[in-house]
């Protein structure tokens, strides 16, 4: 009979007798297969978020999480929306090349106007609104006396 030590679990027990010792053999190659597999799962999961697609895609949230960069995206987009609007409302659908035109001209000045002047143009529709809502008041307190 021979004495060794073996360590489990960071914990060094004395193996006495053989039995013991295959004992502590088949825990340890448990504990290792366990550990073999927390590893390939480890590995896959670094792979699954170095693939283009996961890159993209965390990119893209970490953007537009960004205060700033939402505030910047939500003023771009109303600026184009209002440009398209305001090309359809005066034109319309056309196939006269020359209304296309204009209305590409007319699209992409609206635009620019919108994205310089935006802050301009939010006071003046909040004036605009109060002033509206403040006659529909006026009205309404005539009409009650």
């Amino acid at each position: 009979m021979q004495l060794s030590l073996v360590r489990s679990n960071s914990i060094l027990h004395t193996v006495k007798t053989t039995a013991s010792l295959k004992d502590a053999i088949r825990v340890l190659e448990g504990t290792c297969e366990i550990q073999e597999k927390e590893l390939k799962y480890q590995f896959q999961e670094a792979l699954e978020s170095l693939k283009p697609k996961n890159l993209a895609h965390t990119a893209v949230v970490r953007i537009t999480e960004s205060p700033g960069v939402r505030h910047s995206m939500f003023s771009a987009l109303t600026s184009l929306v209002t440009g398209y609007i305001s090309k359809r409302l005066l034109l319309g659908s056309t196939r006269n090349p020359f209304k296309k035109a204009l209305g590409a001209v007319l699209q992409a000045g609206v635009t620019t106007a919108v994205a310089r002047y935006r802050t301009e143009l939010e006071i003046g529709l909040r004036h605009l609104l109060l002033r509206l809502l403040r006659g529909n008041e006026s009205r309404v307190r005539v009409q009650r006396v």
